[in-house]
Protein backbone atom coordinates (compact mmCIF):
# COMPACT_ATOMS: atom_id res chain seq x y z
CA UNK A 1 0.00 0.00 0.00
CA UNK A 2 1.52 3.34 -0.99
CA UNK A 3 1.86 6.22 1.70
CA UNK A 4 -0.28 8.92 1.29
CA UNK A 5 1.30 12.60 2.02
CA UNK A 6 -0.85 12.36 5.48
CA UNK A 7 1.04 9.48 6.76
CA UNK A 8 3.84 11.23 5.82
CA UNK A 9 3.07 14.20 8.10
CA UNK A 10 1.33 12.07 10.90
CA UNK A 11 4.97 10.06 10.47
CA UNK A 12 7.33 12.74 10.78
CA UNK A 13 5.20 15.19 13.28
CA UNK A 14 5.39 13.75 16.76
CA UNK A 15 3.99 15.84 19.71
CA UNK A 16 7.09 17.82 20.90
CA UNK A 17 6.97 15.75 24.05
CA UNK A 18 7.39 12.77 22.09
CA UNK A 19 10.52 14.23 20.39
CA UNK A 20 12.05 15.65 23.89
CA UNK A 21 11.82 12.18 24.83
CA UNK A 22 13.23 10.11 21.73
CA UNK A 23 16.92 10.25 21.83
CA UNK A 24 18.33 10.29 18.10
CA UNK A 25 16.88 12.77 16.51
CA UNK A 26 18.24 16.24 17.21
CA UNK A 27 16.99 17.07 13.33
CA UNK A 28 13.09 17.12 14.48
CA UNK A 29 14.00 18.22 18.04
CA UNK A 30 15.52 21.76 16.50
CA UNK A 31 12.31 22.38 14.86
CA UNK A 32 9.96 21.42 17.84
CA UNK A 33 10.29 25.54 18.81
CA UNK A 34 9.28 26.43 15.72
CA UNK A 35 5.89 24.82 16.35
CA UNK A 36 4.38 27.96 18.25
CA UNK A 37 6.85 30.72 17.00
CA UNK A 38 7.11 30.71 13.34
CA UNK A 39 4.53 29.42 10.44
CA UNK A 40 6.98 30.46 8.00
CA UNK A 41 9.53 27.65 9.94
CA UNK A 42 6.60 25.36 9.58
CA UNK A 43 6.05 26.08 5.72
CA UNK A 44 9.57 24.95 5.20
CA UNK A 45 9.57 21.38 7.23
CA UNK A 46 6.38 20.62 4.99
CA UNK A 47 7.88 21.73 1.78
CA UNK A 48 11.08 19.36 3.31
CA UNK A 49 8.32 16.15 4.06
CA UNK A 50 7.00 16.59 0.83
CA UNK A 51 10.19 16.20 -0.98
CA UNK A 52 11.03 13.27 1.58
CA UNK A 53 7.47 12.10 0.28
CA UNK A 54 8.66 12.61 -3.25
CA UNK A 55 12.13 9.85 -2.60
CA UNK A 56 9.77 7.33 -0.92
CA UNK A 57 7.64 7.48 -3.80
CA UNK A 58 10.49 7.28 -5.87
CA UNK A 59 12.30 4.45 -4.05
CA UNK A 60 8.59 2.30 -3.77
CA UNK A 61 8.53 3.01 -7.73
CA UNK A 62 11.95 1.46 -8.07
CA UNK A 63 11.24 -1.64 -5.81
CA UNK A 64 7.92 -2.31 -7.59
CA UNK A 65 10.30 -2.43 -11.01
CA UNK A 66 13.07 -4.93 -9.62
CA UNK A 67 10.23 -7.40 -8.26
CA UNK A 68 8.71 -7.32 -11.23
CA UNK A 69 11.88 -7.74 -13.12
CA UNK A 70 13.14 -10.18 -10.25
CA UNK A 71 9.44 -12.17 -11.68
CA UNK A 72 10.61 -12.22 -15.10
CA UNK A 73 14.12 -13.25 -14.83
CA UNK A 74 12.48 -16.47 -12.98
CA UNK A 75 10.28 -16.97 -15.58
CA UNK A 76 13.51 -16.79 -18.15
CA UNK A 77 15.56 -18.99 -16.02
CA UNK A 78 13.30 -21.63 -16.39
CA UNK A 79 12.99 -21.60 -20.00
CA UNK A 80 16.63 -21.65 -20.40
CA UNK A 81 16.28 -25.02 -18.44
CA UNK A 82 13.86 -26.07 -20.43
CA UNK A 83 15.36 -24.98 -23.88
CA UNK A 84 18.89 -26.22 -22.67
CA UNK A 85 17.05 -29.91 -21.82
CA UNK A 86 15.59 -30.05 -25.92
CA UNK A 87 18.67 -28.98 -26.97
CA UNK A 88 20.95 -31.80 -25.02
CA UNK A 89 18.19 -34.42 -26.21
CA UNK A 90 18.55 -32.94 -30.05
CA UNK A 91 22.79 -32.81 -29.49
CA UNK A 92 22.92 -31.37 -32.83
CA UNK A 93 26.10 -30.66 -34.30
CA UNK A 94 26.72 -28.18 -37.26
CA UNK A 95 28.29 -30.66 -39.58
CA UNK A 96 26.46 -30.69 -43.25
CA UNK A 97 25.02 -34.15 -42.38
CA UNK A 98 23.71 -35.28 -38.59
CA UNK A 99 21.94 -37.66 -36.93
CA UNK A 100 20.55 -37.22 -33.62
CA UNK A 101 18.65 -40.12 -32.27
CA UNK A 102 17.02 -40.73 -29.43
CA UNK A 103 16.24 -44.39 -28.27
CA UNK A 104 12.53 -44.26 -28.58
CA UNK A 105 12.82 -41.81 -31.49
CA UNK A 106 13.88 -43.80 -34.08
CA UNK A 107 10.52 -46.09 -33.42
CA UNK A 108 8.17 -43.02 -33.36
CA UNK A 109 9.06 -40.54 -36.63
CA UNK A 110 9.87 -42.53 -39.91
CA UNK A 111 12.09 -40.47 -41.41
CA UNK A 112 12.69 -37.19 -43.46
CA UNK A 113 9.72 -36.83 -46.04
CA UNK A 114 10.67 -33.53 -47.71
CA UNK A 115 12.50 -30.36 -47.26
CA UNK A 116 12.38 -26.74 -49.10
CA UNK A 117 14.90 -23.67 -48.53
CA UNK A 118 13.24 -20.45 -47.40
CA UNK A 119 15.29 -17.27 -46.72
CA UNK A 120 18.21 -18.87 -46.79
CA UNK A 121 17.51 -22.03 -44.30
CA UNK A 122 16.80 -25.94 -45.24
CA UNK A 123 12.89 -26.27 -43.77
CA UNK A 124 12.84 -30.00 -42.80
CA UNK A 125 9.34 -32.09 -42.28
CA UNK A 126 9.07 -35.47 -40.41
CA UNK A 127 5.87 -37.94 -41.03
CA UNK A 128 4.81 -40.17 -37.64
CA UNK A 129 5.27 -43.97 -38.80
CA UNK A 130 1.32 -44.56 -38.26
CA UNK A 131 -0.04 -41.27 -40.67
CA UNK A 132 1.57 -39.97 -43.85
CA UNK A 133 1.10 -36.56 -42.87
CA UNK A 134 4.73 -34.60 -42.81
CA UNK A 135 4.99 -32.93 -39.08
CA UNK A 136 7.04 -29.86 -38.93
CA UNK A 137 10.20 -29.89 -36.06
CA UNK A 138 8.13 -26.87 -34.52
CA UNK A 139 5.78 -29.27 -33.83
CA UNK A 140 8.86 -31.60 -31.88
CA UNK A 141 10.09 -28.74 -30.10
CA UNK A 142 6.55 -27.81 -29.02
CA UNK A 143 5.87 -31.17 -27.31
CA UNK A 144 2.99 -32.47 -29.19
CA UNK A 145 5.47 -34.90 -30.28
CA UNK A 146 7.44 -36.64 -27.13
CA UNK A 147 10.10 -38.10 -29.21
CA UNK A 148 11.61 -37.81 -32.37
CA UNK A 149 14.49 -38.26 -34.64
CA UNK A 150 16.07 -35.69 -36.44
CA UNK A 151 18.15 -35.82 -39.37
CA UNK A 152 20.00 -33.08 -41.42
CA UNK A 153 20.56 -32.98 -45.46
CA UNK A 154 23.87 -31.13 -45.91
CA UNK A 155 22.93 -27.67 -48.44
Amino acid sequence: MPLSKEDTVDLFFPSPEEVTQTAGLPAIAAVTGFYKDSPGALTARLTTLEYQFDILHMLSTRVTQVESRLESLEVLSSLILDVKLRLDALDVSPTPRNFARRADGARTIKGLTSSNRQWGRVLSYFRLKSSTKAVPPSLVLDETLSSYCWEFVGN
